[in-house]
């Protein structure tokens, strides 16, 4: 039974606004015209989403005590019923609200917090089926398609990634394009546009390494011999091109492509390119990142066994500096670093945005490597052993 709809969609950590470099390469002639498109009615995209997670009715009030000012809690949890499950990271009213699963021997109820006010009252999401899970498809306020899931085996689940696709029209052609967002916002700096550069009108997986793929912070492609600044309005209804001083393409973060150079150490002015003839590991790494704890005594394994043979380790971390200091020596992560925060120029450049990222570069400054397999000991061996 849905008894009230408004707008609802999965909360997500929210990640800083990164700037592309301002650097130009050189003056070329800037058309006047700027290109604007509205893309088709949005389509959710296939999967149950995200899980959202779960607890007891203690579990939630240890989870209240850690992360009270994160969501809006949900106080009357007598009207739960008996043992319920009880979590957050739904959202309603542009906050992180809590939801709570009703159960007996014949239904299961899934109350939702639609209007923020941390009580379970008429105008609460009620959704109730007598099978063991269910599956509710809706809209929300701005049209915008939601799902949620409740599994067989109990699990909530919340799925509102879309994506919305149109043509934009160019001087002497036409480009299709995707826009990825979710039901309450388009245009995020890490939400993901493909422009359909080469005309073939076929999407490549979505990728950092795509030609094709742009993240939103990175704000700038070329078409031909010209530079453009896309925009996509937050409620997704509309993108724009406006075209710009030319800017030398973005460097490709892939297999068999240049590692963009970078300041390790200003005071002593180190970059990436010193350690040129080297093998190098750029490690983005973060101390609440639980794959890069358990990998740090790896990386410093590798190091001491490596090194004396020109192996190097570039760490690269957004942490607060005293606790990046810290947790560096507390194991023995004795190589350079590089500590700045998400809008740095490293971030930029290298379109860093989950941890662990690892990227193994040979000794002409090619990318040979990306991902957990780079720290395997046999492909560093082998690197090092090439001319």
């Amino acid at each position: 039974m849905l008894r009230a709809l408004i707008l609802i969609s999965f909360f997500s950590c929210t990640h800083k606004i990164v700037n592309a470099p301002e650097k130009f390469v050189e003056e070329k002639t800037i058309r006047k015209a700027v290109k604007t498109a509205h893309p088709q009615p949005p389509i959710l995209l296939p999967g149950l989403g995200s899980k959202l997670p779960s607890y007891n009715s203690q579990g939630y009030e240890d989870a209240v005590k850690k992360y009270a000012d994160l969501f809006v809690v949900l106080r009357d949890l007598d009207k739960c019923g008996d043992d319920p499950l009880i979590g957050f990271n739904a959202s309603a009213q542009s906050k992180n609200v809590s939801w709570c699963l009703q159960s007996n021997k014949t239904s299961k109820s899934l109350y939702v917090d639609l209007n923020a006010n941390g009580k379970i009252d008429e105008k609460s999401l009620n959704l109730v089926d007598a099978a063991d899970g269910f599956e509710a498809n809706l809209l929300s306020s701005e049209n915008t398609p939601i799902k949620f899931t409740l599994s067989s085996d109990g699990e909530v689940y919340l799925q509102d990634d879309n994506y919305r696709r149109g043509v934009l029209q160019l001087d002497e052609s036409e480009m299709t394009f995707e826009i990825r967002g979710t039901s309450t916002e388009y245009g995020h700096p890490h939400q993901w546009v493909w422009f359909d550069l080469n005309g073939d009108n076929e999407i490549p997986p979505l990728s950092n390494q795509s030609e094709e793929w742009f993240q939103v912070r990175e704000r700038y492609l070329n078409i031909n011999e010209s530079t453009w600044e896309f925009t996509i309005a937050k409620n997704g209804n509309t993108i724009s091109l406006s075209p710009v001083a030319y800017r030398a393409p973005r460097s490709m973060i892939a297999v068999g492509h240049k590692a963009p150079n970078f300041s390790i150490d200003k005071t002593s002015k180190l970059e990436l390119s010193d350690f040129r003839g080297d093998v190098i590991l750029i490690d983005y790494w973060s101390q609440y990142c639980g794959f890069c704890v358990t990998a740090a005594p790896e990386l410093k394994k590798l190091y001491d066994l490596f090194h004396i043979q020109g192996f190097q380790i570039v760490g690269l971390t957004d942490d607060p500096e005293s606790e990046a200091q810290a947790f560096m020596k507390r194991h023995e992560l004795d190589w350079n670093h590089v500590l700045e925060s998400a809008e740095g120029p490293v971030n930029s450049i290298y379109r860093l945005d989950s941890y662990p990222s690892y990227i193994l570069v040979d000794k002409k400054g090619t990318i040979r490597c990306l991902g957990k397999e780079c720290l395997e000991k046999a492909k560093i061996k082998s690197l090092l052993e090439e001319e």
